[in-house]
């Protein structure tokens, strides 16, 4: 039987120092994190992925508690932007990639998100709801120059975004308490979305965030299984690394 260890969170907690820093901090830099497509990426690419994910954010101007959505395939890039949306202080949100475009137009408004990054293979979903976003202003897209598409002023490619940014990022000064990131799933009712946290009624579609410290049991099982914890689709997801 998995034995959980008892976690203690101070008061000042970001959960991407835990997960990524943390691991290449106490020599685990060099360790596998995640395998993807055959290739495997280690704590300290990801947590460097994730340092320039985040120093884009700030370059677009993103800001403390502001939300990223997130429209990625399980992929390196999704880990390094939700830490590091995280890490910067911005609250990203991984949506369901299997919905339709008149969902995401509900989510994207309901959550007023700034930003939007969202691979290739979903962009002309995007693309085609641009004219009924309330609030996104920059779209960032994993593999936009290999898919024939070009940069414009709030039109970015991934690879070339992350690359002039900074790998060396400051953890915003995020407490235990603070919004960590949002979750939608479906309500019951056609076309209508909660948000995935504790204490919200199933008929009662509102947004609500979860803290830092939600995430800290999983913090605790890589302290001890030296293991990377990603969220995609809605899922947690783990690959070890022993």
């Amino acid at each position: 039987m998995l034995t959980i260890p008892k976690a203690v969170v101070p008061d000042q907690f970001n959960v991407a120092t835990a997960f990524l820093d943390r691991n290449v901090a106490e020599g685990r830099g060099s360790k596998t994190a995640i395998y993807f497509e055959g290739n495997s990426y280690t704590y300290a690419q990801i947590a460097e992925l994730a340092n320039r994910a985040g120093n884009a954010l700030l370059d677009l101007g993103v800001d403390l508690e502001q939300r990223v959505a997130l429209l990625l395939l399980d992929s390196p890039q999704f880990a390094a932007a939700f830490f590091g949306a995280i890490k910067m202080g911005a609250v990203p949100i991984p949506l369901n990639t299997a919905l339709r475009p008149n969902d995401y137009v509900y989510l994207l408004n309901d959550s007023r998100a700034r930003v939007l990054l969202v691979h290739a293979a979903l962009w002309k979903q995007i693309e085609q709801i641009l004219p009924e976003l309330k609030y996104v202003r920059h779209i960032v897209v994993v593999g936009l120059q290999e898919d024939g598409g070009h940069e414009t002023a709030t039109l970015h490619d991934f690879e070339k975004w992350t690359d002039k940014a900074s790998a060396h990022l400051q953890a915003a000064e995020t407490s235990k308490d603070d919004s960590a990131f949002w979750l939608y799933r479906r309500n019951i009712m056609p076309n209508q979305f909660l948000a995935f946290t504790r204490g919200i009624s199933p008929s009662q579609p509102r947004n609500s965030t979860l803290p830092m410290v939600s995430a800290i049991t999983c913090t605790s099982l890589s302290r001890s299984e030296q293991a990377l914890y990603t969220i995609a689709g809605g899922h947690w997801r783990r690959t070890c690394s022993r």
